[in-house]
Order: C-alpha cells, then structure tokens, then sequence
C-alpha cells in the first residue's frame, strides 16, 4: 500500500457515534452531549463543528484534542484525492472516545473520574490555523481547486470559552493531545493557564515528540499560525526544532504548567510522515529522546515517557495505561508525575517591566534633537547596552509632538544593572536633553493576564498605537481586572496588551496599547478594543487620557543577539 492511502487510514478522526446502528455505541455514548458553538467555527469544507462533552467531576477537566493529519495542497487536500487528513465529523470517529483515558471502568486510568471534553479535528491545521486557503486553482480555472477553511484555532477557542464560561472553576484542567493534537497541546495549555489563573494546568502529547520536520515552519506560516502565535505571546522561534521551541514559548509565557509527552520508540504513523517530508523513518526513536532532552535541557517543567511498539497514539487504545513504564503503569505513573505533581521549578525571572521616558524638543531644534539622539543610540551599541529601545513619537491626542522612548520586555533588575549609568547621562546631557527637555518618565508593570499580546516585549510594535491610560476609582481595582480578564478571553480585530502604571502617574491607574497599522483598522468599532474596555468598566473609571503614538524605526535602537 502506498504511503498517502495508509496515512488516511490511521490519521483518521475518532470518538464520535452520531448513528443509532449497533447498541454498543448507544450504550457507551449516551453520557456524551453534543455542543454547537456555530460563530466562526466549522470544518475544512464548511461543514459544521461540534465538540463532546462527557459530564464527571467538575473540579477536574481534561481536555481531547483528536488528531488526523495535515492538509496544505490540493493533492493533500481535495475531495476525491488520496488527502492526508480527515475532513469531517462522522460516526467514525467513536472508536476513540471509549477505551484508554475514556474508559470508566478501567482502574488503571487516572481520568476516570474526569469530566471530559472531547474536541474533534477536521481542519488539517493542527488545531491551529486562522486562514482560509484555495487550492489548486489558476487564473480562470477556479473549478479544479479546493478551498480549505484552516479554523482549528477558532474551534479550539469555542471549546476554551465554554470551559472558562462555566460556572464551576477547575481546580485542574490537563490538555491531552494526538498527534496533530499534541502538537498544538502546549500552546492551548498555555492558554488554559491564561484564562484560569488560579487553576493548575497540565499537558500530554501523544504521539508527537519525533515530528521534527523543518517544513512545518512553513506550513504554519501558511496556515497563519506563526501570527497566531505571536499574538498570543508564543512566537515561533527563529532557529531550532519548531516544536520544542513552542514548548519554551509556552512554558515562558505559562511556566506554572507541568508539561509532558508520550510516544512509541517505532511509530508506524509518525515514520510515514518523516517519509513523506524526505527524513528516514527509522529515527524516530532518536527523534523523540532528542526532543525529551532538549526539553529538559530548556528548563521546561517536562516528564518524557517511550513506551515499545508502532502504535500511533496510545492513550485512547484499550490496555494503554496498564502498559509498564520503565516498571510502572503508565496510567499510575502519569497520575503521580503529571496529575498530582505541580511545577517545582524555579520560573525565570520575569520580564515584564517597561520604562517609558518623554521629551518635548526645544523650541527650533526637532532636527538637532533626532540628529543627537541617533549618536546616543550609537553610544548605546558601542557600549553593548542588551536592552531594546523602542521609539515613537505622539501624533493625536494630549502631548501631540512629544517623542517618547522605552525598554519593554524585562525584568526591573535591569535598570540596576544598565550599562555605565555615569556615561550614560553625561552623553544624554550632550546629545538629548542639550536638544529636548524631559516632560515624563513612567514605570509601567505588564499584566499578561488582562491583555492579549506582548508585541512591545517581542519589539514589533505597529505601525501606530493607541495608548490609554484608564484612572481607576480607589477600591475598585479588584473589579476592574475581572472585567479586563473576562474581555482578554475574546478575540479582537486589534491586539491589546494591558500595563499596570506603577509610578509616573495617578494611581491607581492601567495603560491600554492597541497595536494598529492605519487608521483604517479603527473603521470597525465594534471589534476595537479600546472601545470595549472603556465601556465595560464604565463608572469604575475616574478619568480617560487616549492618544497616538506614530513608530519611529529610525530612532529605535535593537541591539545585536
């Protein structure tokens, strides 16, 4: 048998029993109800999406991400072709959502007692994509191509809303991916933690620790996923396994989760795969302990388990969790290591400090400003100063032509340990403030859990931004980052991220930063965010300060890596 007609077959979807055709299935289904979320989800071909929800205890979730192939080509996409992915939401795919982790009756599985949500893959995106691709069509030929809705993403987020919606918060909610799944289970992970921040949060890939495949970078481009990533503060890496370095994303944005992975040392699927993208097939058992040790390595809170054999994903399958692990059960091993172990690990320090610093050009001397400000940026890569400056200058609002500078993305220890603060000053005093008069400085605190992205700590600001600083009335500063956490868990036109003003201002007090790339992108108010956030904390607000910062790339400083 070829490679692409195998790869359907064991790539299919699985877990769900919509036919009334053998009472076994109507037995072990009847607990599972079916939930329609509708918006913006749906499958590759526009067919409807649904997701499973098998009701346990309450105070302990987890979370299915199926897995089913990937789809990026007509060849590998349309109807009719031998694609490498399952499209669809059908009876086939009940066989999943009964045995291993899904079997209450198995004593060896640590899930038992769970309340289950089972969340199907149609998308060929890894759970991941925003884009909807065409095909294979030409110019005046469009009847040969096939458009593929990659949504995975927005059908992930219906699930995490109706999780986070619920009136019972989790005391644990663990992602458990395969395959495709797994890929996609430390980023949505890192998104559970996000949402619930007072829940604690675990990880299991299944069969996904050997997909070390280069291309996948740039299928995740296609699929849109890489601007995903980063709005969600999980950018791809720039070199490395692709993999492992969204795990270190995640695990730096969330590193409270307890991450881990299962997979078999000769998996049939995976080796297919490897096969498909011109790698040898039988390194996967390589590949999977050198991802188990990069984890490690990365300082990632990670378990590793290699069991033998070729099977694809081995949670689901019947007899899985009594499989022994180096001596152990699994299941009793990943109950004890995963379930009921939290991070010990000491979390980097963080890096969420942001230091603002304004000036207003003296009379006549805008020229002569910019000129010496660009030599004191040259005093700072001369002296290999390791922090970002990014530049704008005011265009709208109050403050209109003030120019403002600031480090985002680290830690507050940083301003102790600046490069030759002496030096530093005495070559401001020449080439800035002889120019400019200082108007402000402001200390600002990043709050990860109001906000939606971290693109000034990643430096790729906008084009433009709009910057509101929100006074809050005393005693209301409990309301208002409920209200702020509640609106972070949507999905805006704009990326948003939140700051806590720490000094520099009235207190107490939160500054809004709405990446945009036009005016044009605020022609849609009812996605814009600022709007939103301002009306939602309504009376809790004192006072309203809104302006437009315009980027100023020529007088950014990013130093070398």
């Amino acid at each position: 048998m070829s490679v692409v007609p195998m790869l359907r077959r064991v790539a299919l979807l699985a877990g769900l029993c919509l036919t009334p055709a053998a009472v076994s299935c109507q037995a072990a289904t009847a607990v599972w109800r079916a939930v329609a979320p509708g918006g913006r989800t749906r499958c590759a071909f526009d067919t409807p999406f649904e997701f499973w929800v098998r009701a346990g205890d309450a105070a302990r979730v987890f979370i299915y991400l199926q897995g089913g192939g990937a789809c990026w080509s007509l060849d590998s996409c349309a109807p009719g072709k031998d694609i490498a992915f399952d499209s669809a939401i059908d009876s086939s795919d009940y066989r999943q959502r009964r045995d291993g982790i899904f079997d209450r009756n198995d004593p060896t599985n640590p899930f038992r007692d769970h309340t289950a949500i089972f969340v199907p893959y149609c998308t060929g995106d890894l759970h991941l994509g925003t884009r909807t691709m065409r095909y294979g069509a030409v110019q005046g030929d469009s009847a040969h191509g096939v458009t593929v809705h990659h949504d995975g993403f927005h059908n992930v987020t219906a699930v995490l809303d109706y999780l986070t919606t619920e009136r019972a918060v989790p005391r644990l909610v663990t992602i458990v991916g395969a395959s495709a799944g797994g890929v996609a289970s430390p980023i949505v992970a890192a998104e559970v933690a996000r949402r619930l921040p007072r829940t604690e949060v675990r990880q299991i890939a299944d069969g996904a620790g050997a997909f070390r495949v280069p291309r996948l970078r740039a299928l995740l481009a296609q699929w849109a996923v890489d601007s995903l990533l980063a709005s969600l503060g999980s950018p791809l890496a720039d070199s490395g396994d692709l993999v492992v370095g969204m795990y270190r994303t995640a695990a730096l944005r969330q590193p409270r989760v307890r991450f881990s992975q299962v997979g078999t040392t000769s998996d049939a699927v995976v080796g297919m795969w490897l096969s498909r993208f011109g790698d040898d097939p039988a390194r996967v058992a390589t590949y999977i302990a050198t991802t188990y040790r990069e984890l490690t390595a990365a300082g990632v809170c990670f378990t590793g388990y290699t069991l033998p054999g070729t099977d694809h994903t081995v949670l689901w399958r019947r007899g899985a969790l009594a499989t022994p692990a180096s001596g152990q059960p699994l299941g009793a091993r990943i109950r004890r290591e995963v379930l009921d172990a939290p991070c010990k690990l000491e979390p980097p320090p963080a890096r969420d400090a942001a230091f603002l610093f304004a000036y207003r050009a003296k009379p006549e001397m805008d020229a002569a400003f910019a000129q010496g400000y660009r030599r004191h940026l040259d005093w700072h890569a001369a002296h290999g100063d390791s922090l970002t400056w990014l530049a704008w200058t005011i265009i709208d609002g109050p403050g209109i032509g003030t120019f403002v500078d600031g480090a985002f993305g680290v830690a507050f220890k940083a301003f102790d340990d600046r490069v030759d603060p002496r030096g530093d000053g005495e070559d401001a005093s020449r080439n800035v403030t002889a120019f400019a008069t200082p108007t402000s400085r402001q200390l600002l605190r990043l709050r990860r859990d109001l906000g939606l992205t971290t693109r000034l700590e990643q430096g790729r600001p906008g084009a433009m931004q709009r910057v509101v600083t929100l006074t809050i009335k005393p005693g209301s500063d409990q309301s208002v980052e409920q209200t702020l956490r509640s609106l972070a868990t949507r999905r805006f036109a704009i990326d948003y991220a939140v700051y806590e003003q720490m000094s520099g201002g009235e207190q107490p007090s939160y500054v809004i930063v709405a990446q945009f790339d036009a005016w044009s992108d605020l022609d849609t108010a009812a996605r814009d965010p600022v709007r939103t956030i301002v009306r939602a904390l309504g009376p809790m607000v004192s006072r309203v300060e809104s302006a437009v910062w315009q980027y100023r790339p020529d007088l950014t400083y990013m130093p070398r890596r």
